[in-house]
C-alpha cells in the first residue's frame, strides 16, 4: 500500500469514527447536492442543524471546507466544525464561522 492509499483509509476511518461516535448521541445523517457537494455528519439541533466535515490531515485550507460553506448557504446557518487530524482554532469562511478540532478531542466528548 503506498503512502496515498493509508492516507486515504486513515481519512476513511477517522470519519467513520466521528460519525459513530456522534451517532451513539443522536440521529446524524450525510448530506450532499446536486453539485457534488458534501457534508459527513449533520447534527439535528433545536437552533437548526450543525455540519460537520471530518478532514484528517494536518494542512486544512479554506477549500476543505467548500461543502460546510455550501451547506450553510442552503440551510442558512452560520456555524460549522471541522474535525482534523491535529489542528484546532477557527477560520471564517464567507459568512460561516468554522471551529476545528482534532478528531481524538471529539472522541473525548460524551
Amino acid at each position: 500500500m503506498d503512502e496515498s492509499t493509508g492516507s486515504q483509509e486513515l481519512g476513511r476511518l477517522a470519519e467513520t469514527a466521528a460519525y459513530d461516535h456522534l451517532s451513539r448521541a443522536s440521529q446524524v445523517y450525510f448530506w450532499r447536492d446536486p453539485q457534488g457537494n458534501e457534508v459527513d455528519i449533520v447534527l439535528p439541533s433545536r437552533r437548526g442543524p450543525i455540519p460537520i466535515e471530518v478532514k484528517y490531515q494536518s494542512s486544512i485550507y479554506k477549500s476543505d471546507a467548500k461543502g460546510l460553506v455550501r451547506f450553510c448557504e442552503v440551510h442558512n446557518c452560520d456555524r460549522a466544525f471541522l474535525v482534523t487530524k491535529d489542528r484546532q482554532g477557527s477560520m471564517k469562511v464567507g459568512e460561516v464561522a468554522i471551529k476545528m478540532f482534532p478528531l481524538w478531542r471529539l472522541l473525548l466528548s460524551t
